[in-house]
């Protein structure tokens, strides 16, 4: 895990991380996010937290931003400073904002040493 990784303070009971997963620095979990004190007096906006996984093998690469209800798929890479606002496939790639896929990965290596 890098410098400066932010997990969702208050609700960090709805993160899930699985094994062998990289973050690099900057990254930001969130599983919730603040409306405006406007916005929860007049009801306009209410997003009610939600569960964040991270599988096996992910990776999050420096400054990465993961929003509620997201699944970062086994073995995926979230590329530097992407927005990844929907679930990522198993062995993706995703970059941008918001995040799209940009590459499918090929494992050249069995990977079942790693499980567990």
């Amino acid at each position: 895990m890098g410098y400066l990784v932010e997990i969702d303070s208050e609700h960090p009971d709805l993160v899930e991380i699985g094994n062998w997963v990289a973050i690099g620095p900057g990254v930001k979990i969130m599983a919730h996010s603040a409306a405006s004190l406007y916005h929860q007096k007049t009801g306009v906006y209410r997003e009610e937290a939600k569960k964040v996984v991270i599988e096996d093998g992910a990776w999050l690469a420096a400054g990465a931003i993961i929003l509620p209800g997201v699944t970062v798929g086994r073995g995926a890479i979230v590329a530097a400073g992407a927005v990844v606002s929907r679930d990522v496939p198993p062995l993706t790639m995703v970059a941008g904002n918001p995040a799209r896929p940009v590459q499918k990965l090929t494992p050249v290596r069995d990977s079942s040493e790693l499980r567990g």
